[in-house]
């Protein structure tokens, strides 16, 4: 199987949790023009360095993998949204694996993703995962249940496959 950029950034939100001594902090930009969500890093917002998040780790198909290919990301936010910008890089971006299909069946593609542990507590996450293509994938994932991919939450996201591999961009209402 493919090399997967499809690593939950937000697994670093739950592991901050569980061990507090370690908590990254991020700075994260607030802004007063909004991104255009259309997997295209042109705007103003997306200027600045990317958060600095160390390794990256494989979740499928190796889970604990270390990645070969480094992953650029951006948050920022405003009154009503929280916004993501991944630009996942590729040395062999035409091996990229992207379809359009139905939400929450891109699995077999290539895709980036992230957790939201909204109440801090590392019980209970929010995955939102995109193909290149902008397909979303998205589950509840709680400690009773384990991951529940009926929750079909309402958030946009675009793709687009580049020279050097592909962005994703997101936006989350708050």
């Amino acid at each position: 199987m493919r090399k997967w950029c499809g690593v939950l950034a937000g697994v670093l939100l739950a592991l901050a949790t569980v061990q507090a001594q370690q908590r990254p902090e991020f700075v994260v930009a607030r802004t007063s023009q909004a991104p255009r969500i259309d997997g295209v890093l042109d705007d103003e917002v997306w200027n600045g360095a990317p958060l600095v998040l160390g390794d990256w780790l494989s979740y499928n198909p190796l889970y604990g993998q270390a990645m070969q290919n480094a992953t650029e990301v951006h948050v920022a936010y405003d009154d009503r949204y929280i916004y993501f910008a991944f630009h996942c890089l590729d040395t062999d971006p035409n091996r990229i694996r992207t379809t359009l299909s139905r939400r929450d069946s891109a699995f077999n593609d290539d895709w980036i993703g992230l957790s939201l542990d909204a109440a801090g507590n590392g019980q209970t996450a929010y995955h939102l995962l995109s193909n290149p293509s902008g397909v979303q994938m998205d589950a509840l994932q709680t400690a009773a249940s384990g991951e529940k991919y009926e929750a079909d939450f309402v958030w946009d996201s675009a793709g687009k496959i580049v020279a050097d591999g592909y962005i994703v961009e997101m936006r989350v209402p708050l």
